[in-house]
């Protein structure tokens, strides 16, 4: 093989290896773009439901009466015989605050008086 053919195909193999590169770069561009977008989505409708405002809580339960506590003071907020009756009096104890509780091995929260997982 003639020189010249080498160094042609070394030329061709480099291009070609520096076009997938750059097409590469652009995919992974493109995949943090749209992730960003889709952070800044979820952090405006957390900021549209005022979850500023929220508390963390601890959960006991004792003979099927769910004891609801603040998490970093431990000061008892409100008993209820249900998950979702303990919700309703959270809101009524303190309105316009976000409760956040992991009951069950399940994540949720109260909002508005109501459980969302």
């Amino acid at each position: 093989m003639p020189l010249g053919e080498i160094i042609l195909l070394a030329i061709v193999f480099q291009l070609g290896w520096f076009l997938g590169q750059l097409v590469q770069l652009m995919q992974i561009r493109k995949n943090v773009v749209n992730s960003l977008l889709e952070l800044e989505k979820e952090l405006t409708t957390i900021s549209d439901q005022s979850c500023y405002n929220i508390m963390q809580l601890n959960a006991e339960e004792i003979d099927n009466v769910i004891l609801i506590y603040d998490k970093l003071t431990n000061e008892f907020i409100c008993q209820a015989d249900s998950i979702e009756e303990a919700a309703a009096k959270f809101n009524q104890c303190r309105t316009n605050i976000t409760g956040a509780l992991i009951y069950k091995d399940s994540s949720l929260l109260f909002i508005d008086g109501k459980i969302s997982k």
